[in-house]
């Protein structure tokens, strides 16, 4: 779902599903718009629109299987951060957010289904649990 936040500037949004995809740096993190609602399938593109529909597949299957909506189960905010810089292979959680790579010349965005659902899940288990991200719980947390 894309909404405008004005008549030249749209932004992948779900209001139904609280998502909002963003595009993050080192030092920030914005909103992925575009200027005419056109989505370029290019590697930037792509990416942030891959991780947005994983994202609604994700969420609709918590709620579907398990009447759980959002990353707490309170309809709260599920929000992936695609990483603007090439390089990064690698995905993760950082406590607030998932964060996905746009890979490198050798691997492609880390935005497939069962990637963003299990950086997603490491959510739903901080929500639900008090597991240390340390050893055995640490493992029981990855898998």
């Amino acid at each position: 779902m894309v909404d405008s936040i004005n008549p030249t500037t749209f932004y992948l949004y779900d209001k139904d599903r609280n998502i909002t995809s963003q595009f993050g740096s080192e030092t920030a993190v914005n909103v992925a718009t575009d200027d005419d609602n056109y989505w370029q399938f290019e590697h930037k593109d792509a990416s942030v629109i891959d991780a947005h529909y994983c994202t609604s597949k994700f969420h609709d299957m918590m709620k579907t299987r398990f009447n759980y909506i959002g990353i707490d189960g309170n309809s709260g905010a599920m929000d992936p951060i695609i990483l603007s810089e090439k390089g990064l292979v690698n995905a993760f959680w950082t406590g607030e957010n998932a964060i996905f790579g746009r890979g490198d010349c050798h691997y492609s965005p880390l935005t497939t289904l069962s990637i963003v659902g299990h950086e997603f899940t490491h959510g739903v288990t901080q929500y639900n649990s008090n597991l240390i991200y340390n050893s055995e719980s640490g493992a029981i947390n990855e898998a």
